[in-house]
């Protein structure tokens, strides 16, 4: 999967989209840059692949 495609398509969930969102799902908003330096650590290191 592109890591474009997961920022787009999962990054305003994470940073509290409008749609409604189970409060136990909801990701706290300065949880999302770590999220985010996770993701690219996940690219560096090679777990995730960007195409």
């Amino acid at each position: 999967m592109n890591f474009l495609n997961i920022t787009t398509r999962f990054g305003p969930k994470l940073l509290g989209s409008v749609e409604p969102v189970p409060k136990g799902l909801a990701l706290p908003l300065h949880l999302a840059p770590a999220l985010i330096m996770l993701c690219w650590k996940m690219v560096e290191s090679g777990l995730l692949t960007v195409t």
